[in-house]
């Protein structure tokens, strides 16, 4: 970071780092990657994200869950809040679509991790309501379009058990 000289060395030995057999050693690569944008996103490069991005599709949980909810971090502080600028919120507009993407594994560790980072980072719940549907219109413009599918499946996931369960319960009242 107080060395713009030695970037080029550090994007390799992070590189090789982050393609590590040991899962600590790639989630310390995450974090670290991570912190560093959080700092200050001029100080991570393309490549350095690119790794981010990879361990995404990480085998081990606990680095996939890193490298998601960073990237949705730097999402919402650099696209949602707009605070380093059109430049820098282009330079990682990837990450919503990379994100949502991830809704398709089979993991049902990620599908869940994936809503909660849309309640929480993309679209976040803590905002008033006219707020919330800023940040739902931005997405909709910007998303790709099986990104935009996938914002309407948790929802029709979610709706569906609640109507068979009203419809049910309207049955077993309406009958007794």
């Amino acid at each position: 970071m107080n060395h713009p000289d030695l970037a080029k060395d550090l994007t390799e030995f992070l590189k090789v780092r982050s393609h590590d057999p040991e899962e600590a050693i790639r989630h310390d690569v995450i974090v670290t990657i991570i912190n560093a944008g959080k700092k200050d996103l001029n100080l991570v490069n393309d490549q350095l994200l690119g790794f981010v991005r990879e361990r995404t599709l990480d085998k081990r949980w606990r680095v996939r869950k890193e490298a998601m909810m960073g990237l949705a971090q730097l999402f919402k502080k650099y696209c949602l809040h707009h605070e380093a600028g059109k430049e820098q919120a282009q330079k990682i507009s990837w990450i919503k679509d990379k994100l949502l993407h991830i809704y398709y594994q089979n993991s049902i560790d990620d599908k869940l991790l994936v809503e909660k980072i849309f309640a929480q980072y993309m679209v976040p719940h803590s905002l008033d309501t006219e707020e919330k549907m800023k940040c739902l219109y931005y997405l909709y413009a910007c998303l790709d379009t099986n990104a935009v599918k996938l914002v309407h499946t948790p929802h029709t996931t979610h709706r569906t058990p609640h109507t068979h369960t009203s419809s049910t319960a309207s049955l077993l009242t309406g009958g007794v």
